[in-house]
């Protein structure tokens, strides 16, 4: 679940549990045939694991609010990260496993023959990997620079780079490659207005009978969007996961409803705790609109 985690902080959670899954499957068939008796929920908490590891982000921007930047979310939602994610764990092994915290964390237990027999075949693949090769320390060294570009982009507290370049210049002419009258024969209108529903909610943020940050609105109806684990429908990860045929539907709605109850206490958690300190929500922003009630005499 952490290396899943991990993963989908820098990567989409589609591109993630594409590239994770096909691992996740065969390290769990070759545990699964190594065991004496191979249990069913086995597979299960592997699959639920790789599909709840991933978060997703992003928010609605206010033009003028400098606030929100690539170093600013990844310190909001870091720790929402890090405390959803042990809870999850806690919710699956217990789910699925069982969950015995004595048994769990003793020191120098002995093992049993199925548990020495998975660690033995982890072991086996792990050594088959040999020395870490040329290829895979570029591809660190691109990661690496191309995260330190992302924070440093526009850090909020100093200029970032981005100040070197202009937001309206254009390096050449260019011709636009579809006309309006192709582009509306091939329009997705349900997914445009699925995504006119997230503007309309920005818009009702500025509503004169509102007059709060609006981000004491908008950083909480972000990040519960991205709870939607109960259904193989609810979101791509979700249904590549399903895909694989080891899952019911009983089986992610089960394991999901858990976890999104344990997503929005951990929202609601920072949003009165580290959340508010960090984008001072008791205040109304400067660079909110200054809105006058005109129904008002």
């Amino acid at each position: 679940m952490s290396s899943t985690a991990f993963l989908s902080m820098w990567l989409s959670n589609t591109s993630t549990a594409a590239m994770v899954m096909p691992i996740v499957e065969a390290v769990a068939q070759q545990i699964i045939s190594a065991e004496a008796e191979a249990e069913a929920t086995q597979m299960t908490y592997f699959n639920e694991s790789a599909a709840h590891g991933l978060e997703v982000d992003g928010i609605i921007r206010y033009p003028e609010c400098r606030c929100l930047n690539f170093g600013s979310w990844f310190l909001l939602s870091f720790p929402v990260a890090i405390i959803l994610l042990l809870l999850s764990w806690i919710w699956l092994q217990w789910l699925f496993l069982g969950f015995n915290f004595k048994e769990m964390f003793k020191c120098g237990k002995t093992k049993t023959p199925r548990e020495k027999a998975c660690a033995e075949v982890i072991k086996q693949e792990y050594e088959k990997l040999g020395p870490i090769k040329y290829q895979e320390i570029v591809t660190l060294i691109i990661f690496v620079v191309m995260a330190l570009l992302w924070f440093s982009r526009d850090p909020g507290f100093v200029t970032g780079w981005s100040a070197l370049f202009s937001e309206h210049s254009v390096a050449f002419d260019f011709s636009p490659l579809i006309t309006w009258k192709e582009f509306q024969s091939f329009m997705p209108w349900d997914i445009a207005i699925l995504v006119g529903g997230g503007f309309a909610l920005a818009d009702g943020c500025q509503a004169e009978a509102i007059h709060v940050n609006p981000l004491h609105i908008l950083l909480p109806s972000t990040l519960c969007t991205s709870f939607a684990f109960l259904l193989p429908v609810a979101n791509p990860p979700n249904a590549i996961v399903f895909s694989y045929g080891h899952l019911k539907v009983i089986d992610m709605v089960k394991a999901g409803l858990g976890v999104n109850i344990l997503g929005v206490a951990v929202v609601m958690l920072g949003m009165f705790t580290w959340i508010e300190s960090m984008f001072n929500l008791h205040e109304y922003p400067a660079w909110a609109p200054d809105f006058v009630n005109k129904t008002m005499p």
